[in-house]
């Protein structure tokens, strides 16, 4: 699909929004401007709170490890510190514990009392789980020492559809987790779709020219660099994006389709006008990028809501760069998006062309009261297989205020029913 020209963006949305899917349509409509009534003058809409169910899972986390893996609609899979225990400052060396956390039931159960996941496979629900541990390797090259992580008792673990966790293979002491990148040719610029299956989104250089001749041409020209979608035994598909605007593979697996970019196209020179020395592009920010599978795309401009709601950060002409938002997300109810604040940040969700700021419920208090989530300092945030819940890691947030604490926790909110709580 051609981008978006950001001058006629509106004519192009509306064809879209009559033939498009659900969630397109949704994200479109988002971009036609300020809603007006009859022949008054547009009005500015105003920001509603919304109460979603919320699991506090009190699972203290591992920062750079700690991933939520969803096995099902309901259960996330995910690393914690083992109980009494903190967070080390290497943070590898760590007491590490696995368990599975139920939204549902708001349980915890212990899949390993000592081990890591190491990654976890989507399609099979095998996952591998070790005992990470840092150890000085000598590197006569250098005169020194470097750091290695060892992989203790590597195994292969599977989620059965009844829920049971069986080992599936032990490996031999200093074994590490395949690595599959080795299928690809050396040095080619990359970005995963995450699962070998999936494969690469590779920046292609013709033969008889350079990553740097190919550049300088492209930012000159609104043709797309040279990408192309790399799978292990098939032949290459050509993408009609400019690599260096791809910055995420996430799978949305509600749509079967991988979202290219989730942060603020506003805050690089890579993906907007105001910051680049030289652009020759039909929009001022990039699109919002859907990948199928047959290699077509679709693009969502710019969400507008950001500015017609007052979630646009204020800036000079000196700050071009400043970030609105630090993700965006397509969920089945809308869009998400997560905003950092002085006082920790917000979810938003944008349905039904309005916004909302989501709220939880809490019953720890003395007194019953709805609060902001505040998501503060985000490290993971994943979606759902139905596209209906959240889990993310990050630092703990109170009703007065954000803590500071460094340590990281794991929150999994309902975005498809509203909380009942009262």
């Amino acid at each position: 699909m051609k981008s978006i020209n950001a001058s006629s963006a509106k004519q192009q949305a509306f064809s879209l929004l009559a033939a498009g899917s659900a969630l397109t349509r949704l994200a479109l409509a988002v971009m036609l401007g300020s809603a007006t009534v009859g022949n008054c003058q547009p009005y500015s809409p105003r920001v509603k709170d919304l109460p979603v169910e919320t699991f506090d899972t009190g699972l203290l986390m591992i920062r750079p490890l700690s991933i939520p893996y969803w096995i099902n609609n309901d259960e996330v899979l995910i690393t914690a510190v083992q109980d009494g225990k903190k967070a080390t400052f290497s943070q590898i060396d760590t007491p590490a514990k696995t368990v599975i956390a139920n939204f549902s039931k708001r349980e915890i159960r212990t899949v390993a009392e000592d081990g890591n996941v190491v990654n976890f496979d989507r399609y099979s629900k095998h996952f591998m789980l070790a005992k990470l541990r840092d150890t000085d390797i000598p590197d006569p090259r250098q005169g020194a020492s470097a750091t290695k992580t060892l992989y203790l008792d590597l195994r292969e673990l599977s989620v059965k559809n009844d829920g049971r966790i069986e080992i599936e293979r032990r490996y031999p002491e200093g074994s590490e987790p395949p690595d599959d990148i080795g299928v690809l040719p050396k040095n080619v610029p990359r970005r995963s779709l995450g699962h070998p299956k999936d494969g690469y989104l590779i920046n292609v250089v013709k033969e008889g020219d350079t990553l740097l001749k190919q550049g300088e041409r492209n930012r000159l020209s609104d043709e797309p660099e040279a990408t192309a979608w790399f799978r292990a035994g098939e032949p290459l598909i050509p993408i009609p994006v400019r690599f260096e605007e791809i910055s995420d593979g996430l799978y949305v697996e509600f749509l079967d389709k991988f979202q290219l970019n989730v942060g603020d196209s506003a805050m690089s020179s890579h993906t907007n006008r105001a910051m680049s020395a030289s652009w020759a592009r039909p929009y001022d920010l990039t699109p919002y990028r859907l990948l199928s599978r047959d290699g077509t795309i679709e693009e969502i401009p710019y969400p507008s809501f950001i500015k017609e709601f007052g979630l646009e950060e204020r800036r000079t002409d000196n700050e071009p760069g400043r970030v609105n938002f630090s993700s965006l997300l397509f969920t089945k109810p809308g869009i998400l998006i997560r905003k950092n604040l002085e006082d920790g940040g917000d979810y938003f969700l944008y349905k039904g062309q309005q916004v909302y700021r989501l709220i939880a419920h809490s019953s720890s208090l003395t007194s019953s009261a709805w609060f902001r989530i505040r998501p503060n300092r985000v490290i993971f945030e994943t979606l759902s297989p139905n596209g209906c819940r959240l889990a993310y890691t990050h630092i703990k947030a109170s009703t007065s205020g954000v803590t500071r604490s460094p340590d990281f926790y794991l929150t999994i909110i309902d975005l498809c029913t509203p909380s009942s709580s009262k």
